[in-house]
């Protein structure tokens, strides 16, 4: 598998039965199955998986479940870890590499978010909350800054470079943050709530300074997922009722061709995805597919190509026996020996 590596568009899922299933999201082959089991446990004991990330190069899948981080080898033939980033005590709840795959970095419920070396994976900061954290985001083009979202409701911005901690934003009056994301320019942040409230900042002169833009309700009763395209122009959020719902960004409100400006936020899609609640959605790097998950066992793939307003499932990854919770999606060109 490792020379085509490369031509795949890889997916993987993970969630209640402790199994990652690598597969090729074109095709819906399963290529591979990665066993989460952290050293010294034993089964009722091994955590269930709750974040997922391939790396650029497709080459190393990083997973997070309970004090539990683990980086796996895409390519070898083993199925365990082959390597364990020691550090968090409580549920790790994300994890990322930044743009340059330097260093990783994660969040947990331990109230705390790591920075760890790539090449080395030792611990290189450690930044202290309050409260759990759900979720981390760092600034496109202003790699220095971070901001992390947690159980209370609180958004706090970091210069990393110094450790400093430069804001504290009480965003959802303890309805904890469920997700933060940039659009890639760094200008502008999607930040969702636990509870559905979505709000999007302009964030363009200053990350201290939130200049709200939008305020909107998803999801019903819970919003468990939201997202930005890489190339910035769709937005997507997943929920409890099994409901994925996109729309196109429009920040600029730009006019048309026949002079009409579009709303910041425009709806696309609501897909009707799944039978049980939806935990994660990905959006492919041109926004035209996007995959989701869900307590119903399965991850599907969508054609966001099809007419609105219901988008077209093109493929269904079933062999979960148990609830899927988390996936990643690694779908850019990587060039492998000049080619």
């Amino acid at each position: 598998m490792s020379e085509a590596l490369h031509s795949y568009t890889l997916l993987a899922t993970g969630g209640y039965d402790r199994i990652i299933r690598l597969w090729d999201a074109a095709s819906g082959k399963n290529l591979k199955c990665f066993t989460f089991n952290p050293p010294g446990l034993n089964a009722p004991q091994v955590p269930n998986v709750n974040t997922l990330y391939i790396t650029k190069n497709k080459s190393k899948l990083l997973a997070g479940g309970y004090a539990a981080l683990h980086m796996f080898d895409i390519a070898s033939s083993s199925t365990n870890a082959v390597a364990t980033l020691d550090g968090h005590v409580g549920n790790v709840t994300q994890v990322d590499v930044e743009p340059h795959q330097r260093w990783i970095y994660s969040s947990s419920e331990d109230r705390t978010v790591r920075l760890w070396d790539s090449s080395t994976l030792k611990s290189l900061k450690r930044l202290v909350h309050p409260h759990g954290v759900n979720t981390v985001a760092l600034r496109p083009s202003h790699t220095n800054e971070m901001v992390t979202g947690d159980m209370d409701g609180h958004v706090i911005v970091w210069d990393i470079s110094t450790d400093k901690h430069l804001k504290t934003i009480d965003l959802f009056d303890q309805s904890g943050v469920r997700s933060l994301s940039f659009t890639p320019d760094g200008d502008y942040l999607l930040a969702v709530s636990n509870t559905g409230d979505m709000r999007i900042f302009n964030i363009k002169s200053d990350a201290t300074y939130f200049h709200e833009i939008l305020r909107e309700k998803v999801g019903s009763p819970y919003c468990l997922s939201a997202c930005i395209s890489p190339d910035g122009h769709y937005m997507a959020s997943a929920g409890s009722d099994g409901i994925v719902r996109t729309w196109t960004f429009n920040p600029d409100q730009n006019p048309d061709d026949d002079g009409v400006v579009p709303p910041i936020l425009a709806p696309k899609f609501v897909l009707k995805a799944h039978s049980n609640w939806c935990w994660e959605c990905k959006l492919s790097a041109d926004g035209a597919y996007l995959v989701s998950c869900s307590s119903d066992t399965t991850a599907r793939l969508w054609d966001l190509t099809a007419p609105p307003p219901e988008g077209l499932a093109i493929r269904h990854y079933t062999g979960h026996p148990k609830a899927v919770t988390c996936l990643a999606l690694r779908d850019e060109a990587v060039v492998v020996n000049g080619q």
